[in-house]
């Protein structure tokens, strides 16, 4: 009876397919194994390697208490013609044919890198506002009161990237020429 083929994943590493690396992935047992696919994610080649890499840390313990780990291995290559290796690879090959694997690999990568840097944006965009507060704050102990209204009001309604943009004209602004 054969053992059961584990389950991979492709992966990009790039936002668009003709630009990406992409790669299928799976593990087994105590190692995980991947191989680049072709730059459309719709092929191995022919001379492709299969990497090999421990899924043990390399190191355990702290401090004086660190060591190696046994279980754990140095990265390997090994061929992808190799016989142990021919099922999940010819999965592979059938699974990725199409191209869709590689198109949702991208589309993954893509919300994610979006959603990163709206996240930022966001954040960035929170401190500005603290920081218009704080001024806010002191125009209001400076007795200029409709000054701190105008300007919180600014903060309030201005979008993130409104904000964004404005802090870095005025920054420009006050650099010297």
């Amino acid at each position: 009876m054969s053992k059961p083929l584990p389950a991979f994943e492709v992966i990009a590493l790039g936002e668009f397919v003709e630009h990406s690396r992409i790669l299928a992935q799976w593990t087994d047992g105590p190692a995980r194994f991947f191989v680049w696919l072709d730059a459309a994610g719709t092929a191995i080649a022919p001379d492709a390697f299969i990497h090999k890499n421990s899924v043990a840390p390399e190191w355990i313990g702290v401090g004086r208490e660190r060591r190696k780990n046994p279980e754990a291995f140095p990265h390997r290559t090994v061929s992808q013609h190799a016989k142990a290796h021919a099922p999940i690879i010819a999965a592979i090959r059938v699974a990725i044919a199409d191209g869709s694997l590689a198109r949702a690999a991208v589309a993954a990568y893509t919300a994610e890198a979006e959603a990163t840097e709206a996240r930022g944006r966001a954040a960035h965009a929170g401190r500005l506002r603290a920081a218009i507060d704080g001024q806010a704050d002191r125009l209001q102990l400076e007795a200029s009161g409709q000054a701190a209204y105008h300007l919180r009001e600014a903060a309030f309604y201005l979008s993130d990237d409104q904000l964004i943009h404005l802090a870095h004209i005025m920054d420009c602004a006050r650099r010297p020429s």
